[in-house]
């Protein structure tokens, strides 16, 4: 009976870990889509190759 705890309880670990990291960081650039990088002393301009663009704050 405890080896099938454990068997439930790594495998909900390894499907909440999956899922997290599959949805949990929406907030990542492709850095193969980087067109162009613009940096002054408050930050950088990131400019996609689609032509979105993302101002990066210090």
């Amino acid at each position: 009976m405890k080896k099938i705890k454990y068997v439930i309880i790594v495998t909900a670990l390894t499907m909440s870990a999956f899922l997290f990291g599959r949805f949990g960081n929406r907030d990542i650039i492709d850095m193969n889509q980087v067109a162009d990088i613009q940096a002054d002393t408050d930050g950088a301009q990131i400019t996609l190759l689609d032509g979105n663009g993302y101002y990066w704050e210090r």
